[in-house]
Order: C-alpha cells, then sequence, then structure tokens
C-alpha cells in the first residue's frame, strides 16, 4: 500500500543520515510529555479500550568506522485502541516509525504487568540486513494508567544501535473505536484550493505524532536533523475499512538550510471517488494524485488534554491546501 511505502522512505532517510554525521545541539526535549489525569472510573473495567500514550526516547551509540558518535532523541504521542486477542494484548494504532509499530507487538500479562519479547531478521534492501531485537514491559495501576519501556536493539549490516523508549499511558474510554468515545471530541479540517474537499467527513481511526532529533560527529562529516512526523488513518461510518490516511514527514538539516527532506502523503475516498496528495514521486500518470511541491508540519505535543496536527501545502500552480487535525481529550 502507498502508506507502507512512505514509511520505506522514511527508513530509507534514516538510513542515509547514518551514513553522514553533526555536533549541533539536539532540538528534540526529552522532556517527559504531560497527560491527563487517569479516569478513575475506569479502574474497575477490563483494559482494552482507547488509550493516550506518550514516550520519549535518548539513544548515544558508535554506527561506524568514520563515525564515532552518533545520537538519537523522540518524543511523541498517540491514541491507541487496546485490544484482546486470546490471552494477548494489541494495541492497533498508527506508526510513523517502524520501531514502534505496536501491530505487531502482543503483549501477555502476568498480574499487573504487560511484557513482550521477540527477535526477528528481515531484508530491507538488496545488501542491508536488519536484526531487531524487542523487550517491552510495561505495569498497569487500577486498569487505568501504565508506565514501562521497549527496548529495541538493531542490527544494520553488523552496527548495532540501541534504543530505549520510556513510556506512559491513560486509558481515556472503554470504547475501541474513536468514533464512538464520548470522552473524544474530534475535528478534520480541509481548506483546499485543489480539489475543493471543504466537506469531506471522516472519523479518525488512530493518530500518533512525534518528533525526532538526530546528531553524527565523526572523522568525516557532521550532521543534525530535526524531524516532525504524522502518522493517521480514517474511516467512513460505514465500514471498518481504512478511507483515508495522511503520513508526512518534514526532516531538517541543521547544517544546511537547503538539505530538507519532505515526504508527505494524503488520500480520502468520498462518495463520487478518491483523490490522493503527495510530495513523493509516486503519483501514477492519469491518476486523481495531485502533487504537491511545498508543505510545513506543526504538531501539538505537548498540550494536556489536546493533541493534533497542522499541513500547510501549495502545489505547482500555487493552489494551498491546509490539513488541520484536532482531539480533546473530554474530563
Amino acid at each position: 500500500m502507498a502508506q507502507k511505502s512512505f514509511l520505506f522512505l522514511f527508513i530509507s532517510l534514516l538510513l542515509l543520515t547514518a551514513c553522514v554525521g553533526s555536533d549541533s545541539d539536539s532540538t528534540t526535549s526529552s522532556a517527559e510529555l504531560t497527560l491527563p489525569e487517569a479516569n478513575p472510573e475506569f479502574s474497575s473495567s477490563p483494559l482494552p479500550g482507547i488509550w493516550l500514550l506518550s514516550y520519549t526516547s535518548n539513544s548515544e551509540s558508535e554506527i561506524q568506522e568514520g563515525m564515532t558518535n552518533s545520537s538519537s532523541q523522540s518524543q511523541g504521542k498517540f491514541l491507541a485502541s487496546l485490544k484482546s486477542i486470546g490471552e494477548e494484548f494489541i494495541f492497533q494504532g498508527c506508526t510513523p516509525i517502524d520501531l514502534l509499530n505496536f501491530n505487531e507487538v502482543k503483549f501477555k500479562q502476568s498480574g499487573n504487568t504487560l511484557s513482550f519479547a521477540n527477535s526477528v531478521t528481515r531484508q530491507l534492501f538488496t545488501d542491508i540486513q536488519e536484526q531487531l531485537s524487542t523487550n517491552a514491559i510495561f505495569e498497569v495501576t487500577n486498569n487505568n494508567q501504565l508506565s514501562g519501556t521497549i527496548n529495541f536493539e538493531r542490527t544494520i549490516n553488523g552496527n548495532t544501535q540501541d534504543y530505549l523508549y520510556n513510556f506512559n499511558g491513560i486509558k481515556i474510554s472503554n470504547s475501541i473505536e474513536m468514533k464512538s468515545a464520548p470522552e473524544l471530541s474530534t475535528s478534520m479540517e480541509l481548506t483546499d484550493g485543489i480539489s475543493q474537499l471543504t466537506n469531506l467527513e471522516l472519523p479518525l481511526k488512530c493518530l500518533h505524532l512525534s518528533k525526532l532529533s538526530d546528531t553524527y560527529s565523526g572523522d568525516i562529516n557532521n550532521f543534525s536533523s530535526s524531524s516532525s512526523v504524522i502518522a493517521a488513518t480514517y474511516e467512513s461510518g460505514l465500514s471498518e475499512e481504512s478511507k483515508g490516511y495522511v503520513f508526512a514527514l518534514e526532516d531538517i538539516s541543521h547544517d544546511d538550510e537547503n538539505s530538507n527532506a519532505r515526504l508527505v502523503t494524503s488520500y480520502f475516498e468520498y462518495d463520487s471517488g478518491s483523490i490522493k496528495f503527495s510530495a513523493a514521486d509516486d503519483c501514477l500518470p492519469d491518476s486523481s494524485c495531485v502533487v504537491l511541491e511545498v508543505f510545513s508540519v506543526t504538531l501539538d505535543i505537548n498540550s494536556k488534554n489536546k493533541l493534533g496536527y497542522e499541513i500547510s501545502s501549495r502545489d505547482k500552480e500555487g493552489n494551498t491546501l491546509s490539513q488541520i487535525q484536532r482531539v480533546t481529550i473530554l474530563q
């Protein structure tokens, strides 16, 4: 699917930046993101429902000869539905980075602990192999909040890097669908000068927002960048199938303002057809695909009871497209 192709491109970007390096100051804060207070009404409810989780991560390692040090920081928030499948639990949500693909993490419960351990090897490209070991452990309190860590050990062609993610989360609804959760107020606004999709209504299915900062320093080059990443999917009111998605990455080099990487794709289905907006070179001839040449991303992840994003863009003729997603947690 197209969304997966953008994940593939994002992985490519990370691998490319690992071949150049930086000594600039990081712009991503590692401070813990604020969450609303846990709702005591959920303390007597089962674990499944909608959860809001936040995370921070810091990692440092030696990458390869000539690249003595690398450091990476990230922070993010996401809404996901925790579902039980047999004796296991899965957070079903959107994933802007492949490391945090919760759809593949099947937690087992023992008392108040959710845990997961796994190791896989996969071929990213013809000559690039990845080995990924994952260990996760969450402690659940009163069935309405959790905290814990996920540790990834990632080895690519013999070069290993550790990623430690620290998590906090609260349960915000017993519903497993955001469109029917009374504790959530969501809105999607399109200000569209390209295709006139101003009244499109699609319920939010999942949302994941993250900010990343990478610094590489070594004997050859110095390099640093900061990124804002969005992953969101939408559904129609008639079926469970996804009827729209947004994936956006804005990666800005702090050493060379001209070497910015911008990826964005938005796809929406509506009554009379569908349309796709893309800043990548994947629009097929004669398709309903609009190439976006300029865009910017703004994330709201620091508010206590709100999260959302805004994407501002325009096509080569100068027509504008603004996408604004807002989520408010009602307490």
